[in-house]
């Protein structure tokens, strides 16, 4: 089995991105608060205000700055070919959006979410490294 070649990927929550995690977060928040007020007996209108202000806390709070993840042929880094060396696992597929998790041996796992481009051929590319990119202790045939 061949190797992918070097790939270099701009990781990060755009604004789709955003949008459902600060949706799922008031969501959440909504249904916490309905659940508070159904206990209590008491009114169930400040749920939505509390839903509305977690959501907007939600998407001030997102990180923006974008993450680069990078696989030199040989191994995955973390921010660039100097960065953290780490296994990488694809956790969520839903067609262009992907959610990543790099784990380096020492330190937190990081969670990062992609978005694939446009271009059918570029996201074809991007998803048969993730797939076949693999360090060489893990590849099948060796260690």
């Amino acid at each position: 089995m061949r190797t992918p070649p070097p790939l270099l990927l701009a990781c990060g929550l755009n604004g789709a991105w955003r949008v459902a995690l600060a949706g799922v977060v008031g969501a959440s928040a909504a249904t916490f608060a309905l659940w508070l007020a159904a206990q209590a007996g008491a009114p169930r209108a400040p749920a939505a205000l509390l839903a509305i202000g977690a959501a907007a806390g939600a998407w001030r709070w997102l990180p923006r700055a974008a993450s680069a993840l990078a696989w030199d042929g040989r191994q995955w880094h973390l921010r660039d070919p100097a960065g953290p060396v780490g296994d990488l696992a694809l956790m969520l597929d839903l067609g262009r959006w992907l959610l990543l998790c790099h784990r380096a041996p020492a330190g937190p796992a990081a969670w990062l979410p992609l978005t694939l481009p446009a271009d059918a051929d570029a996201a074809a590319r991007i998803r048969a490294t993730l797939w076949q990119a693999r360090p060489a202790a893990q590849r099948p045939g060796k260690g």
